[in-house]
């Protein structure tokens, strides 16, 4: 040992390692040989194999071994005595069922005893029995109550708004697309560009309005009589009942499937409708005779003859 360099003196006291040691290599080997044997699981008893001679066996202990727990010592707690607890009442200082200063305390039964005047309450209106009685209003009032309600409904004007989305809207665009012509389409597929039928009824409607404007004022400058009205003709009135109505309805459908029977015989068509214009003819025929048979015989001899 007295032959060894400092250094590597220096490093056998901190370290504790082999050099110069009696242990040789076969011993350390065998030593490892007979931990791992005692051990079920060598993998976890591995650490005992470096012994506590080195330095990394003594880590290794450390580590694993258990022997080295930290003794720590930790303060006691120091836990303060709790007061007994209050049972009822206000006891912000501590005591219990003491008065407390934030409310007043009246005594109802005392203050209600306390003798003081009083005074009769008068009311601020003065009735007489009169005017109990009911009755009607003054015609004066109601004329300036119905003023008031005309002059409101006359002269209210609502905003004026275009519904853009309304029914009439929309029939008036469907107008514009069909009679104002357009060029998606060929001329030769389009209406003529002509008037709109609202556009016409809105023209015929201002004229009247002008004519009758118009007629007013020659009556107020003539007496009250229009030189220039027309003289007044009473409509037609159909005097024939719904049951001479509904026959010459009948007579009408008779004839024109005759006419068109004849139409179709000359064409030479005829074989096919023949048989159909006989049956819808005889069945208002029947209806006919239901209705006026004496009518309905003139009509037959009209139509067929005496042979019918």
């Amino acid at each position: 040992m007295a032959s060894l360099p400092a250094r590597i003196k220096q490093m056998q006291k901190l370290h504790g390692d082999a050099i110069g040691s009696s242990s040789t290599p076969t011993q350390y080997n065998q030593h490892v040989q007979n931990a791992a044997n005692q051990n079920s699981h060598p993998n976890e008893e591995s650490w005992r194999a470096f012994g506590n001679d080195n330095e990394a066996g003594r880590l290794l202990a450390k580590l694993y071994g258990g022997q080295y727990k930290p003794q720590i010592s930790y303060p006691t707690i120091k836990k303060k005595k709790k007061g007994p607890m209050h049972t009822a009442g206000w006891h912000p200082t501590g005591k219990a069922n003491n008065a407390d200063p934030r409310r007043t305390h009246v005594n109802k039964s005392k203050a209600l005893s306390v003798n003081v005047p009083k005074f009769e309450k008068k009311s601020p209106y003065t009735f007489a029995p009169v005017d109990f009685i009911p009755k009607r209003r003054a015609a004066d009032d109601c004329r300036q109550a119905i003023d008031d309600a005309e002059m409101r409904q006359s002269a209210y004007r609502p905003l004026n708004m275009n519904a853009y989305s309304a029914e009439a809207e929309k029939d008036r665009l469907s107008e514009v697309f069909t009679h104002k012509g357009g060029r998606a389409l060929p001329n030769e597929l389009t209406h003529p560009v002509g008037p709109v039928p609202s556009e016409v009824r809105q023209r015929a409607a201002e004229q009247r309005r002008i004519d009758e404007a118009r007629a007013v004022r020659r009556a107020r400058l003539n007496g009250g009589v229009d030189p220039l009205a027309k003289p007044y003709a009473p409509a037609h009135v159909d005097e024939r009942s719904h049951k001479d109505k509904l026959f010459d309805q009948i007579y009408s459908e008779v004839k024109d499937r005759r006419d068109h029977q004849e139409a179709m015989e000359a064409a030479g068509g005829g074989k096919d409708t023949r048989q159909k214009t006989a049956a819808d003819i005889s069945s208002r025929l029947s209806k006919l005779s239901t209705l006026d048979p004496g009518r309905a015989a003139e009509v037959i001899v009209e139509l067929y003859g005496d042979n019918k």
